[in-house]
């Protein structure tokens, strides 16, 4: 085998750098150290939605502010009692724990928890134009329950929605082409949002991480970055070549 041009070994290292730098976790849901909780006890369909927003979280792409809102959208009557009512234990709860984002609802409440993030206010300026995908990742669901994902540039506005079956449990995508032909500027996005939405009365959720997948090519030639890290390491050793096979 010849010897690797030295400036063809610096120009495929470059690109592989930048193709890992396409590849990072949006919220690992590990912040903050104390978790974040919206919770709300005998509520009722016009109960007001209650939010917990957290600061200061340092979530790089995704800024630094956390915004979790729980909604309880209905009760169900249980013979002559309407539920939840005083002293009763029927509740939803949006927990967030290290690792772990979590819906959880009582057996006559309907509850929807939608996740937001926009720095306050002050925007994202998140860069996904070389992403294809935002990836749920161990995701699951008791009871079958729509997952959505909107995406906002500040001037275009969009969504798209997945609908899991209840007993899910796994890692899903949300395409992100859908976004860019309704005229969102992937390259510029002011702010994010997931819905969490259950469709039956005590339905639960968890979510562990949300992830930017890379485009295809991208995503092949990270497989070699191994590879590529022993080759780079031999083409600086002091005989400046790889050997000859």
């Amino acid at each position: 085998m010849k010897p690797l041009p030295h400036s063809l070994a610096l120009a495929t290292v470059a690109s592989a750098a930048t193709i890992q730098a396409s590849i990072f976790v949006l919220d690992h849901f590990d912040s903050p150290v104390g978790g974040q909780a919206a919770i709300i006890v005998n509520g009722t369909s016009i109960t007001p939605p209650v939010t917990s927003t957290a600061v200061g979280l340092g979530l790089g792409a995704l800024g630094d502010t956390r915004a979790i809102t729980l909604d309880i959208d209905s009760v169900r009557a249980v013979g002559n009692a309407s539920f939840p009512n005083t002293g009763s234990s029927e509740r939803g709860s949006a927990n967030l724990t290290p690792d772990n984002l979590a819906l959880e609802a009582g057996a006559h409440a309907s509850t929807t928890l939608t996740v937001s993030y926009d720095n306050g206010s002050a925007g994202l300026g998140l860069d996904l134009s070389t992403s294809t995908a935002i990836q749920f990742m161990a995701a699951a669901n008791d009871q079958g329950t729509w997952w959505t994902l909107t995406l906002s540039d500040g001037l275009n506005t969009h969504t798209e929605a997945v609908f899991q079956v209840a007993g899910f449990a796994g890692d899903f995508q949300i395409a992100l082409a859908p976004f860019m032909g309704a005229g969102v500027d992937l390259s510029n996005v002011w702010s994010l949002a997931i819905v969490i939405d259950p469709q039956e009365f005590g339905g639960d959720a968890i979510l562990h991480a949300l992830v930017a997948i890379p485009e295809p090519n991208a995503a092949w030639l990270l497989l070699g970055l191994g590879g590529l890290g022993v080759l780079w390491r031999r083409v600086r050793s002091p005989m400046g070549s790889v050997p000859e096979t």
